[in-house]
């Protein structure tokens, strides 16, 4: 069936992402998601969307997590951790979101899939997602648009509560009394 052999194409893609990506920063980012008070999450469009499916998450495991825009988000404190997800890594849109959060005493971490954005240089740390933003380079998929990016986001952080499950111990009844219920 031609659906199945271009899942397949999705998968090899994807995983050619996941062999370039550097551990050890997936290693920095859980241990500051675990010792964060409060964690927010930036991203827009459909990587956004990824990013509030893992604050959903997140919150499922017990952790205080907010979405940046949303009329419900308090004010960001000293100590939290401000999360960015965005492909290209766009200076205009987030520069000022990192300036703030840094001036009012909290960590930023930049999750891209553009090794030459500026936005780098003012983070705390980022995770680069290497080769994955098609409007940066056309070859590296054959997908629309910049949809292996938001699937190796989504992996990336899909592992990354796997993970945290373990090492939480965390039961899934805990998890089901957080969610919703209305």
């Amino acid at each position: 069936m031609r659906l199945y052999k271009i899942f397949q194409e999705i998968m090899r893609e994807v995983d050619k992402v996941w062999k370039e990506i550097r551990k050890e920063e997936i290693k920095k980012l859980i241990e500051k998601i675990i010792s964060s008070p409060r964690i927010f999450i930036a991203g827009e469009g459909r990587t956004g969307l990824v990013g509030k499916m893992f604050g959903i998450r997140l919150l499922h495991l017990g952790k205080e997590v907010f979405f940046v825009g949303d009329p419900l988000t308090p004010s960001f404190e000293e100590e939290d951790l401000l999360l960015i997800f965005s492909g290209r890594g766009e200076k205009e849109r987030f520069l000022p979101l990192i300036n703030r959060a840094k001036r009012l005493g909290g960590e930023v971490i930049l999750v891209t899939g553009n090794p030459s954005t500026p936005l780098l240089q003012f983070c705390s740390s980022y995770i680069l997602l290497p080769q994955s933003v098609k409007s940066l380079n056309p070859s590296v998929s054959s997908q629309p648009l910049n949809s292996l990016f938001e699937q190796s986001l989504f992996f990336l952080l899909e592992s990354m509560i796997f993970l945290l499950y373990q090492n939480l111990h965390i039961s899934e009844e805990e998890m089901l009394r957080r969610h919703a219920n209305l």
